[in-house]
């Protein structure tokens, strides 16, 4: 059996759920490419449905298509970064442990929090761009006036925000304002907002 590092764990994980490389699951192909990918609709990071996923290596037969592991191992899977709000109950945060010892980050859904206990706000996305999660955002669609507002941003505290972070961030909102179908995107909250750990 081969060890493998952290970064290689998290790049398998992120690969696995499509958050990184090239966009894939698109409209309802899309939907059906996941859940072949996945082996199942609902995915768990660590087991998919029962199944060892892939975290081990499985050894080379001729004709055989290699892992997602192994062409992560050998540098040769599409790990392009780019920037993502997961939601609350994305299977990805489900092992809160999991995502604490592969990442640092520690996440919890405040939506029943009372507001005086909250960190942040009431149903505060994280962001990951690349294979970090670098912050979260709270970003609240109004489909009637079609305006998606950004209440808070949270970048966490070793995280630098440069100027293709910053490209990204524009872009992502674009594309999530346009998923909630909003045509404008209002911010009060500036980029290098505060940062923070719940």
């Amino acid at each position: 059996m081969k060890t493998i590092t952290k970064q290689q764990a998290r790049q398998f994980i992120l690969s696995k759920q499509g958050l990184t490389g090239a966009y894939r699951f698109i409209r309802k192909d899309g939907a059906y490419e996941y859940v072949r990918q996945a082996g199942c609709i609902q995915y768990d990071p660590v087991d998919v449905c029962g199944r060892n996923a892939e975290l081990t290596l499985q050894s080379r037969v001729k004709g055989f298509r290699k892992t997602m592991l192994q062409e992560i191992i050998e540098g040769q899977h599409d790990l392009k970064p780019r920037m993502s709000f997961l939601a609350p109950l994305d299977p990805l945060l489900w092992d809160k442990a999991l995502i604490l010892a592969l990442w640092d980050y520690r996440y919890s859904w405040e939506i029943y929090t009372p507001a005086v206990k909250r960190k942040f706000g009431y149903y505060t996305l994280p962001v990951l761009f690349g294979e970090r999660f670098v912050g979260r955002i709270e970003a609240v669609p109004d489909r009637k006036e079609q305006i998606l507002t950004v209440k808070g941003l949270w970048w966490e505290p070793d995280v630098r925000v440069t100027k293709k972070m910053s490209a990204a961030l524009d872009r992502t909102l674009r594309e999530f304002g346009k998923f909630n179908d909003c045509r404008t995107v209002e911010s009060s909250v500036k980029k290098k907002q505060k940062s923070g750990r719940n």
